[in-house]
């Protein structure tokens, strides 16, 4: 089984935040660890408002290295396409950065591993909280399932 990571859970691994996310890298063969270059560019976004750029970039890039990063191709951006023409004749809204990590862990037939489970929510998937939530602060009071499941689209034609 492949994994892609979404941004907040990269965030989690390399703060130390919940050691339970490196506990369930470490039981997963690095090549099954799938990174979307949307999530590169949000990482680069952040580590360009830091006070300290090079430092930053420096931690998320060794982290980075040890998985492969996967470009946005052409059966992401159909999957994309379809995703946002779904969503929208819903009148459903997620920020398009996600639409782009989703279409990427569709197309790669991955799990998709996120802490961002509302936005993921929004277009035909399953997804479970890996983290419990209490109040606004996320809390590590239970063993967490980490990893979230979005299942393959079931829009028609999305792979």
């Amino acid at each position: 089984m492949k994994y892609c990571l979404d941004t907040n859970i990269i965030i989690y691994a390399i703060n130390g935040r919940y050691p339970q996310i490196e506990e369930h890298f470490r039981h997963i063969p690095s090549q099954n660890i799938l990174i979307p270059a949307i999530v590169v560019s949000e990482i680069e976004y952040g580590a360009s408002k830091s006070n300290d750029y090079e430092r930053t970039i420096g931690i998320y890039r060794r982290f980075i290295e040890a998985f492969k990063v996967v470009p946005f191709d052409d059966k992401m951006a159909v999957n994309y396409g379809r995703i946002r023409a779904d969503l929208e004749k819903r009148g459903e809204v997620i920020g398009p950065n996600d639409m782009l990590i989703a279409a990427t862990s569709v197309a790669c037939g991955s799990v998709l591993v996120t802490n961002n489970v509302a936005e993921f929510n929004g277009y035909s998937v399953a997804a479970k909280p890996p983290i419990r939530r209490n109040g606004n602060r996320l809390t590590g009071d239970r063993k967490p399932q980490i990893f979230s499941i979005v299942r393959r689209s079931r829009l028609p034609g999305v792979a």
